[in-house]
């Protein structure tokens, strides 16, 4: 309603549409004040998904709030992220390559779900040593590159591979992720959270088009979101988790 009054085309944003946006979508529907976080954050992800099925469905090109910025929610700034040593742990422990592949390239290069899914070898250049997400050109980093490859032999060698590099779902990436943590003796950490902890530990070694950020200050807010994200001291989390299983 706001957009029809205001006469902007949602399906067409103009290029100061995240100015637009933020300039009501913090606010209340009735009465005066702004809104919690956590409400800024439901409401661009409603807008996101829909943006993301209109693109599905061929009427647009891209997500335009893909990259807007989002808030911090209280919460995430409670020490709830892996730390660097348990992360590692995790891949040491991961033995099947799909999934290790999918784990670096969340850690390395802050790829989320969907682009797990939309990644095509097609699109992956190992030779370049380059691969493609969404709109951007990434660099691959090593231990990417040699995941990548596994799965490339495993799909029929460079001549060969083609369509989807992985054939996983969230109904399929999680509860493999939560296996893989319970062998490393790590708490389940989600894929969008690990995304955070790669960014916070990798952020300033990438560029943007490495992280595949179309933006640069949607590529500094991340970074700064992740740095602000503090790891809990194990005796903490140990009492924590014991609770959580008393209850």
């Amino acid at each position: 309603m706001r957009a029809q009054q205001e006469e902007v085309d949602l399906l067409h944003p103009p290029h100061d549409f995240d100015t637009w946006l933020h300039s009501f979508i913090h606010l209340r529907l009735r009465g005066e004040g702004t809104v919690a976080s956590g409400t800024v954050i439901n409401r661009l992800t409603v807008l996101s998904r829909l943006y993301n099925l209109l693109r599905d469905e061929g009427l647009i090109a891209s997500n335009p709030v893909r990259e807007t910025p989002r808030p911090q929610r209280a919460s995430e700034s409670r020490g709830d992220m892996l730390s660097r040593e348990e992360i590692t742990r995790l891949h040491q422990q991961v033995t099947d390559p799909t999934l290790k592949a999918a784990l670096l390239l969340i850690d390395r290069l802050a790829f989320d779900t969907r682009e797990l899914r939309e990644l095509t070898w097609e699109g992956v250049h190992l030779g370049l040593g380059t691969l493609v997400r969404g709109r951007t050109v990434a660099r691959i980093p090593a231990e990417v590159e040699q995941a990548l490859r596994v799965l490339q032999r495993q799909a029929g060698g460079e001549l060969h591979a083609q369509g989807p590099v992985f054939s996983y779902t969230d109904a399929t990436l999680r509860p493999a992720l939560f296996r893989a943590c319970h062998a490393a003796n790590v708490p389940y950490s989600p894929p969008s959270r690990l995304r955070l902890a790669g960014l916070r530990d990798y952020g300033e070694r990438l560029s943007r088009q490495d992280a595949g950020f179309l933006g640069e200050p949607a590529f500094e807010h991340a970074k700064r979101v992740a740095g602000a994200l503090q790891v809990e001291d194990q005796p903490k989390r140990a009492q924590r988790h014991a609770r959580a299983k008393n209850t």
